[in-house]
């Protein structure tokens, strides 16, 4: 079902987020993974399925919101 769809999880390092995007790749989605630490977004790609991107992205900044715009792109 999620087989090559885009999936961009908010806040995707940790908690609900990180589980949000570690069950959508596992069904086969593309998967994005935002939040505002490099490093923590990192270490979560890490532990999730091959192939999660990561954006860092700060949702207070209007300016971050077009790196995860381009996520499609």
């Amino acid at each position: 079902m999620l087989e090559g769809k885009r999936v961009v999880v908010i806040a995707g390092s940790s908690g609900i987020g990180a589980e949000v995007a570690r069950q959508a790749a596992e069904k086969g989605a593309r998967v994005t993974i935002t939040g505002r630490d490099p490093e923590r977004l990192r270490a979560a790609a890490e532990s999730m399925p091959p192939g999660v991107e990561t954006v860092a992205f700060d949702a207070t900044d209007r300016a971050d919101g077009l790196k995860v715009a381009m996520v499609n792109k």
